[in-house]
């Protein structure tokens, strides 16, 4: 018989024993940064809540009883006193990806601090443009214009967009046209990407082939 606890099982009874420093809201118990199992503050659980609540801020969420911001000043100041590495990488802003799902139009091409000369614009407002967009990214990829993960990432926001014009036809698209075959074709396009990713050379990549 397997007598291992899991994280499911032990959760509930070592979140009831933490201390109150490991919480950045002791008052309210949240966003709690202590390893499980020790019970000291990890980096892993400080990068976690900042991480939460700097997400936060970007959807612009206001709680009533405390700031997000303050979190994110508390988790970085915590995160320089136990020299964590996340901290220690000279400043430089970790790029992220801004979607939109309500309104893909307001979506950045890949990053939020994209640089225009190198970005990969694409289409998908019809089937054409969708597969043009892929021969396109395929080609970069196979002539090592781009790696294969700033690939993927252009694949996963072809596939979300589309993903929210077909969630949202009815009410904000209403004149859209073959919404659910673009998106077939790019959801199709992402999980090649995805079964990519499993190969381990350029040359095994390069090989495989997507077939619109």
């Amino acid at each position: 018989m397997n007598n291992k606890k899991y994280w499911k099982d032990l959760k509930p009874k070592t979140m009831k024993n933490y201390k109150s420093s490991c919480y950045l809201l002791p008052k309210y118990k949240k966003y709690p940064v202590c390893d499980k199992y020790t019970k000291k503050i990890n980096c892993k659980g400080l990068l976690a809540a900042h991480n939460r609540a700097a997400l936060s801020i970007r959807r612009k969420l206001k709680p009533k009883l405390y700031s997000y911001k303050k979190i994110v000043n508390k988790s970085r100041k915590l995160a320089k006193k136990h020299k964590c590495s996340w901290t220690q990488k000279g400043g430089k802003a970790k790029r992220q990806f801004l979607y939109n799902p309500n309104d893909p139009k307001k979506s950045f091409d890949v990053y939020i601090d994209k640089d225009p000369s190198d970005t990969i614009h694409m289409k998908y407002t019809t089937i054409d443009d969708v597969k043009n967009t892929i021969k396109k990214l395929e080609r970069l990829y196979k002539t090592k214009k781009y790696p294969h993960k700033r690939i993927w990432q252009v694949g996963m926001i072809l596939k979300v967009r589309l993903e929210a014009m077909k969630k949202h036809k009815n009410s904000l698209y209403p004149g859209a046209k073959n919404v659910h075959q673009r998106f077939t074709l790019a959801n199709k396009y992402f999980k090649f990407l995805g079964k990519r990713s499993k190969k381990k050379t350029f040359e095994e990549r390069k090989a495989m082939v997507f077939t619109i």
